[in-house]
């Protein structure tokens, strides 16, 4: 059975050994034909061909790893080597003659040729596909860097659409004109438009550092909406897929929109202009408060509906929501702080212009309603007693302090959820909750004070 067995062995391996034998010998064959085939038609710039030869070339040569050592299989896989090299250097050279970078701006029509081009450049090194990408955009936006120079007039912020109204325009001349040349998966459009962005971004930074003066609100806010839009209609059009790490601020609360801050992040270093105007608008608005109630005078008595809130307190806390809604949307770092101690700024002048000045005085010191202040005052004179309108407006002080507390407790939750999560722990609203509170301390104690001096007559009769 063993002498049976052996022959049958030796026989499989023979036949393994003669199949082994045949295939390498036809891969020979197909890569020295292939190398062959290859280096002619590099030659013609038949890149149609080359694109499926190359691969197959490629894959076939991996079957001779093994074999590097023999010369002959050495000498082949150099000349294929060889061949990519000059694959490389001939496919750049075609896209330069094509798309001149310097020079008279002379581009080329789509071209079957260059098209088939690409299809090689997937298979060669890396580098020849981002070096013909770089070429062709940098080729494709020489134009935009003339026409938005920054002594142009054209590139200041009050003309920002015309920059984006620019690349549109490309955009869809790209499509019409290239849109078939380059692969799909490059997404060339798309690449465009991001580089536009980070050009976009660089020159605005450049000229607003240069003219910082002559910056203004309206025209910073101007130029952010129509930048953010912007920012917003390149969203819908493309995937975000070309852009990688460090393209973009990092955010910790990373945004729909993956172009978000793209363009717009060059204008937060001038946001103080933004958050000096607000800081401007709400004092305004305090000095309008303090003016009407001066004018108006206390709320009437009006025992239905008991201790109302005053009307500026819910003007302001509108306000309020407005402009943080407004600053998180241009930036949720350092601004966001910013104008958080503006708002604080402005609940203490509230505290204290709206609500503490005008709460009614009385006889007692300075120091605070105690009971043993009251006492004293009872001993030593008699204590005026509040009319009804002072009553009412204590009462309205009174409503309105606990509402700005509540509220202003609810603002800081808000803005903790709208900055970045670094700058959390910086916001801090409890100085200013703790000045509502002394609010509604005084005016509890005034209220208690009315009342004491009210039952003291009847107390002291009933002590009689």
């Amino acid at each position: 059975v063993k002498e049976i067995t052996r022959d049958i062995k030796q026989l499989d391996h023979a036949k393994r050994h003669l199949t082994t034998s045949i295939t390498t010998l036809n891969h020979l064959h197909m890569l020295a034909g292939g190398v062959d085939s290859l280096e002619a038609m590099t030659r013609r710039r038949q890149y149609g061909e080359v694109a499926n030869l190359l691969q197959g070339v490629m894959n076939v040569l991996e079957h001779f790893h093994k074999y590097m050592g023999i010369p002959q299989i050495r000498q082949l896989s150099e000349r294929v080597k060889a061949a990519q090299t000059e694959l490389g250097q001939q496919i750049l050279a075609d896209f330069e003659e094509a798309f001149p970078s310097q020079g008279t701006k002379r581009p080329g029509g789509p071209s079957n040729v260059l098209r088939d081009a690409c299809l090689v450049a997937n298979i060669l090194d890396p580098r020849i596909k981002q070096e013909i990408i770089k070429k062709f955009i940098k080729q494709h936006l020489s134009e935009y860097l003339v026409l938005f120079q920054e002594n142009q007039d054209v590139a200041w912020l009050d003309k920002i659409d015309r920059r984006y109204a620019w690349i549109k325009r490309q955009l869809v001349d790209y499509e019409e004109k290239y849109g078939r040349m380059f692969p799909r998966e490059w997404c060339m459009a798309e690449r465009i438009a991001v580089e536009f962005c980070h050009v976009t971004r660089a020159e605005l930074a450049k000229i607003m550092r240069t003219r910082a003066k002559e910056i203004e609100v309206k025209l910073l806010l101007f130029a952010i909406q129509r930048t953010t839009n912007f920012e917003g209609f390149l969203a819908k059009r493309f995937s975000g897929c070309t852009l990688t790490d460090g393209t973009l601020p990092k955010k910790p609360k990373a945004p729909d929109n993956p172009f978000h801050g793209i363009v717009s992040k060059c204008f937060e270093p001038h946001l103080y202009v933004y958050i000096e105007s607000q800081d401007k608008n709400l004092g305004e608005l305090i000095d309008r408060f303090v003016a009407d109630f001066k004018a108006q005078g206390p709320p009437k008595p009006n025992t239905d509906e008991g201790g109302a809130v005053l009307p500026s307190c819910a003007d302001l806390f509108v306000y309020y929501k407005k402009c943080m809604v407004q600053c998180s949307q241009l930036s949720t770092g350092e601004p966001m702080i910013a104008l958080t101690t503006i708002f604080q700024k402005y609940l203490r002048e509230y505290a204290w212009k709206i609500l503490s000045g005008n709460l009614p005085k009385t006889t007692t010191s300075s120091g605070g309603l105690t009971i043993s202040s009251l006492l004293k005052e009872k001993e030593g004179s008699e204590v005026a007693k509040f009319t009804l309108e002072e009553l009412c407006l204590i009462c309205n002080i009174l409503s309105t302090a606990e509402y700005c507390l509540a509220t202003t407790q609810q603002l800081e939750e808000k803005l903790k959820e709208k900055v970045d999560v670094s700058l959390i722990e910086r916001i801090n609203l409890t100085g200013e909750m703790d000045t509502f509170s002394t609010v509604i301390s005084s005016s509890i104690q005034l209220l208690v004070q009315d009342l004491d001096a009210a039952c003291d007559p009847a107390l002291t009769a009933m002590s009689k």
